[in-house]
């Protein structure tokens, strides 16, 4: 019932909103400017008249109370004409009051009735944030613990509730953060690290990168045979241009998994996947044995290999140049210049390193600016 007396009470602000320019304007009686002047002009005449002495004191009196009398006929006159104006300017409001009073809350009413949800009891924030946890939506719940956080950045199990919640909802750069909460406040255990881990992975569109990797290795370090660290360190290898040992370490896994290990079909898959994709040979003699369409295919998998590589460890200066020079050749200008630009900054404190890379640049047609 309080939600009724509320949407009627805004319902008549809005109407008195709408009907207040309607009750401005004066209707005060309206003289012809020229009439007025006319007769303060006749008024100063004989003031000056009695100054001079033109006329006496008497006679002066009498004529000041005629024009006074003209005066006081003419506003008379004026009011005539002024209540004619505003009767038709009071009907003229009236019917758009009444089109006000009318249509504001038939439109208002229609759109709630039509959009609105007056059948639904109130959700206040601050009750559903208070609410019991079990009761919770998932949102409710995700803003009551950022909360608690923002005041208790400290605490772990706060993170450890947090980080499934971003990792469920796709937000992996989050959940990689609050994973690594959980590791530096609870402690780093196995499970911690490699969920740290996994989250770098997923924020990194499946990338295993170097800070994802240090996770892992921490996280072998206390569980040499944790399938799930050992797995994406396998595929580590591959990414570094490592297939066989990637396969090596796969089958591995495989070999030490019980039977009923639930991951078994997913690293068979892997496995078959690497293994049907063209082996990058070692050495200029293997690649050009190759037929053509596998030559090409090992040639980028070596040069991605080796971009990985250079992005996530660093590398030699003859190294940057060599991934300049194969991106330039294969035509891939972009990526050409993207990773000329990491040299730069890899090779900031090496002078004569970074020269060379930019001497590789200019041969192979790149700008190179100062």
């Amino acid at each position: 019932m309080l939600i009724w007396v509320i949407f009627a009470a805004l319902l008549g602000a809005a109407v008195l909103v709408a009907l207040l320019p309607l009750s401005r304007g004066s209707m005060r009686p309206v003289m012809n400017a020229d009439a007025r002047l006319m007769y303060e002009a006749q008024l100063a005449d004989i003031g000056q008249d009695l100054s001079r002495g033109v006329i006496s004191a008497a006679d002066g009196e009498l004529a000041k109370a005629e024009v006074a009398r003209r005066l006081i006929r003419a506003a008379k006159d004026g009011d005539v004409a002024a209540d004619a104006v505003g009767e038709a300017t009071y009907r003229r409001r009236r019917a758009a009051s009444a089109i006000i009073l009318s249509t504001i809350p038939l439109v208002a009413l229609s759109l709630y009735a039509a959009k609105g949800s007056p059948l639904l009891p109130a959700k206040p924030l601050a009750a559903r944030l208070s609410a019991d946890p079990a009761n919770m939506d998932l949102a409710v719940a995700l803003t009551r613990v950022e909360n608690h956080l923002q005041l208790n950045p400290s605490d772990g199990r706060g993170w450890e509730v947090l980080a499934p919640i971003y990792l469920r909802t796709g937000r992996f750069d989050d959940a990689a953060r609050a994973y690594a909460n959980v590791a530096i406040h609870l402690g780093p255990t196995m499970e911690r690290l490699v969920d740290v881990g996994e989250a770098r992975v997923l924020a990194a569109s499946g990338v295993v990168t170097a800070d994802a990797r240090a996770a892992f290795d921490e996280a072998r370090k206390l569980a040499p045979l944790n399938a799930k660290a050992l797995y994406y360190l396998a595929i580590a290898r591959e990414q570094d241009g490592d297939k066989a040992g990637a396969v090596a370490d796969l089958k591995s896994l495989l070999a030490s998994a019980p039977a009923d290990a639930g991951w078994k079909p997913m690293v068979e898959e892997r496995i078959a996947t690497i293994e049907g994709a063209p082996q990058v040979p070692q050495g200029g003699e293997a690649i050009a044995a190759l037929a053509p369409q596998d030559r090409m295919a090992a040639i980028r998998g070596m040069v991605d290999g080796l971009s990985v590589r250079l992005s996530e460890r660093g590398g030699t200066a003859e190294e940057w140049g060599r991934l300049v020079r194969a991106r330039t050749v294969m035509g891939e200008r972009k990526l050409a210049e993207e990773a000329l630009a990491k040299a730069r900054a890899a090779l900031a404190s090496d002078a004569a390193g970074l020269a060379s890379v930019e001497s590789v640049a200019r041969e192979s047609g790149l700008e190179v600016r100062p």
